[in-house]
C-alpha cells in the first residue's frame, strides 16, 4: 500500500524544456510563408466511406 502522507522533494536538475525555452530560435533562413503553402485544401469524403477503405487506400499510399 503506497504512503500518501510521504513528502516528495523534487530537485532542480535541468531539463530538455527549460533550456528549449530559453534559447532563442535561429531563424535566418526561414520564410516569413512557406513556398509550400498554396492555400487551403478542400478535402471531399463520399458519404458512404468506410473505415476499411480508408485503410486500404492508405497502404496503397505506403
Amino acid at each position: 500500500v503506497a504512503n500518501f502522507h510521504k513528502a516528495l522533494i523534487l530537485g532542480k536538475g535541468k531539463t530538455l524544456t527549460n533550456e528549449a525555452s530559453t534559447k532563442k530560435a535561429e531563424l535566418d533562413n526561414c520564410p516569413s510563408v512557406s513556398p509550400y503553402l498554396r492555400g487551403q485544401s478542400k478535402l471531399i469524403f463520399k458519404p458512404d466511406l468506410t473505415l476499411e477503405e480508408v485503410q486500404e487506400i492508405r497502404l496503397l499510399n505506403v
